[in-house]
């Protein structure tokens, strides 16, 4: 069996199987659900490098991406729950 570096660079990706614990998920949805998809104010978009406030779908969700989710200083819980989900992905590159 190929460890999950080989397989990488065999395939060119790799799936870690419950690799972010379910409770953390849980909560950065939460914070996404009720303060950034709600939220009036702008965020930068990384689709059209500008500064825009969210458009929701039909269905509700956001139309546009985000940039730089991690830094958002109005939101210091979601950025802390991202923060937390990144550090466990980065123990394995």
């Amino acid at each position: 069996m190929n460890t999950p570096k080989e397989y990488y660079q065999e395939n060119g990706y790799y799936v870690f199987q419950q690799l972010i614990p379910h409770d953390l998920i849980d909560q950065l949805l939460e914070q996404y659900s009720c303060d950034i998809l709600l939220s009036k104010k702008p965020f930068f978009r990384q689709s059209s490098n500008r500064w825009e406030t969210n458009k929701l779908s039909r269905d509700g969700y956001s139309k546009e991406s985000f940039r730089d989710v991690h830094d958002y200083p109005n939101y210091p819980a979601f950025c802390d729950a991202v923060k937390g989900a990144c550090h466990l992905c980065k123990v394995f590159r």
